[in-house]
Order: structure tokens, then sequence, then C-alpha cells
């Protein structure tokens, strides 16, 4: 506190420094168009002109600071920085000087911290301590204005504040009739009320800033797992199309080399077809060359002769002979082709091997995702009037849907669960619906018989689904639905259920696959794959 108050000394100190610099010599007064003699001394222009003027009569002039002598009449040179320094003092350091207060008590200009509207009087650090010590009366800062801490009215101090009217009022505006009766308190007390409202709100708004920090960090944590899982993701299906490569390309290989060994059978049996038969016109291009000359044979006695002679070409005989039962053989021996059929199968179930094993495939690289093969339709959940196919994966609408009851919101209803129910662990499965009609597929506890309206899969807290009925569409849950857009040329849904994660999926297997609705919530009980039809309806688990 001694430092701060010899330090507020100090700077006062300066500014009193420079105002006495700022001052003319003669007046007394701060410059008014300074002017500068040659011995660099500055007065008042009006104030040198008149001290030059009295010297006048003696002939001799002389500077009224350092008495310095001039011959002459000294020449005035205004002096435009210190011109513009005292001007710049007046409008500026005047000002604040008006608006500083000084502690009534010192008997140096000390300034005051704090002003008591009690005793009308400031006060210095030093003297504040005192008057504490003496009474409690109402304090203000040294730099507020006094004048807007009093009644424009009554010209008294403003002790209280009036809640009705949110105005400070003086002791006389309590009793006067404008205030009277109001709700008024203290300055203090009702500042310190305001002052615990705007913590209350500060608090608050903490509060919701802290919270909305947290949502920001958790989204960014989100988008931070959701980039990790994707990498992942991206990793196993590039992990499992190399696989499916590999097993292309040893099929591709077995395939090409079935090809080839079939190409080198047909080209060996036909080469030694095509050598033999090379052999055998060469023989006959023999064959004919002697006939040839035999018929070139001039006159009938020479031609006559050669009958003589037949011993002799004999072998001639026998290859024309021969010739012709080669020729018979040739045309019966059959020539072997490509067997397209054989190539065909083992492509075909190549293939099929190939996407019995994407399963393993999948599961290898630890891609979730594992179809359900071995979903069934219950009927013993079903009334007795609904129409299963053989093989327990079609419902179909009943034609008596309506039935006469003793309540009249009971009826005979479409619907059946499935033969096996999920309590932990990651399923999907495909259900086929109707184009038109009315249907509905989800999941719901084992609750029974189904037959009333509110037993709908969807209607109460036990069952969820996606429902269709003609052009509209939703979801629903315990009465509470969304619409969902279903494109009206595909009529295949995936249906993917998490149950630790409390996560059931709905989605519609266009092209590309679109998302529909996921429920959220905490499962209980086992769940059963629901479905159900009404009228004209009928769903199909695709397995």
């Amino acid at each position: 506190m001694g430092s701060g108050l010899q330090g507020g000394r100090e700077c006062w100190g300066m500014i009193t420094d420079l105002r006495d610099e700022l001052k003319c010599s003669i007046c007394l007064n701060f410059y008014t168009d300074p002017v500068m003699l040659s011995c660099g001394h500055n007065f008042c222009r009006v104030c040198i002109d008149k001290a030059l003027d009295s010297q006048k009569e003696h002939g001799n002039y002389t500077c009224p600071d350092c008495r310095a002598k001039y011959c002459e009449r000294p020449a005035l040179q205004r002096n435009i920085k210190l011109c513009n320094v005292v001007e710049l003092f007046i409008s500026t350091q005047l000002k604040h000087e008006h608006s500083v207060s000084f502690c009534d008590f010192c008997d140096v200009l000390t300034p005051s911290v704090k002003i008591c509207l009690n005793c009308d009087a400031s006060l210095c650090e030093a003297h504040l301590t005192v008057h504490n010590k003496l009474a409690e009366h109402l304090l203000i800062k040294a730099t507020e204005s006094q004048q807007n801490r009093k009644c424009s009215v009554h010209g008294k101090i403003l002790e209280y504040y009036c809640f009705n009217d949110a105005v400070c009022v003086c002791m006389f505006c309590c009793l006067a009739e404008e205030h009277g009766g109001h709700q008024v308190e203290l300055l203090c007390k009702a500042a310190e009320k305001k002052k615990d409202k705007w913590r209350v709100d500060q608090d608050k708004l903490t509060s919701e800033k802290v919270q909305m920090d947290q949502r920001v960090q958790r989204l960014e944590n989100h988008m931070q797992d959701v980039q990790s899982k994707a990498a992942f993701l991206g990793k196993q299906v590039s992990a499992i199309i190399s696989d499916i490569k590999e097993q292309l390309e040893d099929l591709e290989k077995r395939v090409l080399d079935e090809i080839s060994k079939q190409k080198d059978e047909v080209f060996s049996q036909v080469s030694d077809m095509v050598q033999q038969l090379k052999m055998k016109s060469m023989v006959l291009t023999d064959e004919i060359c002697h006939f040839e000359h035999l018929c070139n044979i001039d006159g009938l006695l020479n031609v006559l002769q050669v009958k003589d002679q037949e011993s002799a070409n004999h072998f001639g005989s026998k290859m024309v002979e021969n010739n012709s039962n080669w020729m018979s053989d040739e045309t019966s021996q059959e020539v072997k082709g490509l067997d397209e059929t054989l190539i065909s199968i083992a492509f075909e179930r190549s293939l099929h091997n190939l996407v019995n094993l994407l399963p393993v495939l999948k599961a290898k690289r630890g891609f979730s995702i594992q179809k359900e093969s071995d979903i069934l339709l219950d009927v013993n959940s079903s009334p007795t009037d609904v129409i299963v196919s053989d093989d327990l994966k079609i419902l179909t609408g009943c034609s008596r849907h309506w039935q006469s009851q003793d309540t009249s919101d009971q009826y005979v209803i479409c619907q059946a669960l499935s033969n096996r129910s999920f309590s932990s662990g990651q399923h999907y499965w495909e259900v086929e619906t109707s184009k038109s009609g009315n249907w509905r597929i989800g999941v719901s506890y084992s609750t029974g018989k189904m037959r009333g309206v509110h037993d709908l899969i969807g209607s109460d807290n036990k069952s969820w689904c996606l429902w269709k009925w003609d052009s509209f569409s939703s979801v629903k849950h315990n009465q509470k639905q969304s619409y969902v857009y279903l494109d009206p040329f595909v009529h295949r849904y995936g249906i993917y259920l998490d149950y630790e994660a409390g996560r059931l999926s709905f989605y519609q297997l266009c092209d590309p696959i679109q998302h529909l609705h996921t429920f959220t919530a905490t499962f209980t009980k086992p769940l059963h794959a629901a479905f159900f039809v009404y009228m004209n309806g009928w769903v199909r688990l695709w397995n």
C-alpha cells in the first residue's frame, strides 16, 4: 500500500514539474502563442513584447530570464512545437486532472482511492484505513462521479434500490409517494443480490459450457473412432478381396489347365491322324503315277501284254484295295473335340465352392457380419389359420382375417415368430416381402400366441418393426412411429441385431444398399425375428 501511494505521489510530481515547464516566467500562466529569443528562452508573445517595450527608453534589451544583453531589439521566433505541446497538455492532462480527486486529509496532494458519500470526503489509502475503523459509511471509487451518486430530485445520497422501478433512490424518495410502499433495499445488499444472480447465471452458463465442451470432445472422439474403424474395415475388405482374388486366380488356373489339357489331347489325336493320312496320300500318289504310265502305253499289243505282267504289278493292285479300306476306316474313326460340358461343370462347382468358402474367408479376416442360415418360422407361435409354407420360410395372409370375439379389439392376426431366439451376439438375416399389401418385419420378445391388435409387432414396448401398408411406410415401437422412405421397386430387406450393444438396424437391399433406421434399446429378454402379414401380403425368409 505504501509503495502504491509513493508511486502515485511520484507520478503527480512529474505532472507538476511538466506543468511548470509549460508556464511563462513573466505571467506565470501557460504559454500563449509562445516565442523564443536567440538565448533559447520562451515567453508569451504579448508578455515579451511588453517587456521589450519597457526597455526601449533605456536603449538596452535583456532576456527576463538569463539577462542576456542585446544591442538592438531582439527578433522573436514563434516556437510551433512548444505551442503544440501546451495545447495537448491543456486538452488532456488538465481534463484528467479535474477527474482525479485528492485526499482531503493529506498535507500534500495525494490521489484518493475512495470517496465517502456520508462524510463527503476523499480518502487516500492511509486515511481510508483509519476511516473504516471509525464508521461503516457508503464508499465509492475515487474515479466514480459523485454527481451520479446523488438524487437528482432531493440532492441526497442514493442509498437504496427500488426493485419495483429498478432505480436507485435516496431516503426521501423512499418516503415520497412515487416510491412509497415499494420494495427497497440498501444499495450494497441490492448489488450483492444482483451479483448473486449473476453468479448463478455464470455458474449455469459455465455448466452449459462444460457440457458443450464435453459433447464436442465426445464428438471429436467419435470422429476419431469412426476414422479408425473405417481404416480397419477398409483393411478387412481389402484382405477378403485379396483372398477372393487368390481363390479366383487358382480357379482360373485350374480351369485353364483343363482347357489346355483337352486341347493338347485333341491336337495329339488329330496330328497322328494327319500324319497317317499324309503317308497314305504319298502312296496313293505313287500308284496314280503308275497307272498314268500304263495309260500312256502305245499300241494294242503293248497294252494287252501288260496283263501278262500282272504279277509284277501285284503290289499296286493291293495298294488300291488297301487304300479304299483305309479311307473307310478313317471315316469311321471319331475325332475328339473340347468337352465344354465338363469344363462348365468343373467351373460351376469351383464357383459354388468359392461361394461356400466366403464365410470362412470373412471369419478368417474378422469380418463380423455373418448371415443367419437356420432361421425358420415357428408355427406354434401363430394362430391356427396362418398360412406357412412347407419349408417354414414363407408367411402368407390368411383368408379369414377377422374373427368374432367377445372383445371388439380381438381378432386373428397373421403373425409369427422365428423358431430360434437371440440372447447375445450379432445376427443378420434377410427378408423378401410382397410388392403390395400390409406387412411388418422386426423382432419381439416371446409372448405366446399373438391374436389381438395390441399384440401386433411394434405396438408395445416388447417389439420393434419396419411397417409397410400400401404406399405408407414407417418404423414403429411402443406405438411411436417415424416415417421412412422405401424404394417401391426393391422388396428385399436386411435386419441386423447387436444384442449387447442394444442396436437393431433395418436396410433396404437396393444398389447401393440404403440404411433405413436404427433402434437403440436395452434388451432384457431373448429376441425372436417377428413377421406380420395382412390380406394379400406375404413375407419370406431369405437364407
